[in-house]
């Protein structure tokens, strides 16, 4: 992959290849700015994850840091650290494979990093999401991250994914959408899901934050016969107070769009 940087009029200042040590396939995930630097998150080779760091005024690249190991490490988020000069990565580690356990088990990991891509926190922050699988998305995963300016850190995902009856009538599987809050220092604060129901799939896709508390946005569709045609989706923005206590109104969903019809149809 390479970094490119463009001015005001969208005039290509710099364009730098990223240079690798070793070779394999290295996938941008996400990228932040901090202090004059840019971080590009990725994953390698399908396996391990890694974050490079770039000078903002002529591309250079600075230094990197990866993480892997046995299982599988996928990167999904990035967000610069409101506190520091670093950042903040999370992703998910999958610790089975279904050919030998009959699922896979996921846990989310969350690391601060500073200027130099060392880590702060003494200890990784990492939850458990459970036993998933979901056999049309093969890795429910936390997928958006976000920092306030305290330096606490938000994500949101999915979690209980479960899939539909082994006997007939064959229907797809349900899961709930995250957002969970960690304080600077790495702990959790609290996680709060979308409504338990074993008939509807969420899926967490996007969120932030202001003053008054954060925000998750998340597709929910209802579970259907497979040999049933698709269901009709709802995109749902939420609102929580900045201690996690709903904010109402609850939820304000989206039109209703038939999913037979391709994305930008009427």
């Amino acid at each position: 992959f390479s970094v490119a940087k463009y001015n005001d009029d969208g005039r290509l200042v710099w364009r730098t290849p990223y240079s690798r040590e070793y070779s394999g396939t290295y996938e941008p995930v996400a990228t932040a700015y901090n202090a004059g630097a840019i971080f590009v998150l990725c994953n390698v080779n399908l396996a391990d994850a890694n974050v490079v760091k770039f000078s903002g005024d002529d591309g250079s690249q600075l230094n990197e840091n990866g993480w892997g190991g046995a299982f599988a490490h996928r990167s999904r988020g990035i967000v610069a650290d409101p506190e520091g000069t670093g950042v903040i990565v999370t992703g998910v580690i999958r610790y089975t494979d279904p050919e030998y356990f009959d699922h896979r088990q996921y846990r989310m990991f969350t690391i601060k990093y500073d200027a130099d891509l060392n880590e702060v926190w003494p200890r990784r922050a990492g939850q458990s999401l459970g036993l998933l699988d979901y056999p049309q998305n093969p890795t429910p995963t936390p997928r958006a991250i976000t920092a306030d300016s305290d330096g606490n850190i938000y994500v949101t995902g999915v979690l209980d994914v479960e899939t539909g009856p082994t006997m007939p009538p064959y229907r797809t599987g349900a899961a709930r959408a995250f957002t969970l809050k960690y304080n600077s220092l790495g702990v959790l604060d609290w996680i709060e899901q979308s409504p338990a129901e074993p008939s509807i799939t969420n899926y967490g896709y996007d969120n932030d934050y202001d003053a008054t508390g954060t925000y998750m946005v998340y597709q929910s569709v209802p579970s259907h016969l497979e040999d049933e045609p698709l269901s009709t989706g709802t995109t749902v923005l939420t609102k929580r107070n900045l201690d996690g206590t709903t904010w109402p109104p609850r939820r304000r969903p989206s039109r209703i769009r038939d999913l037979n019809v391709p994305d930008g149809g009427t």
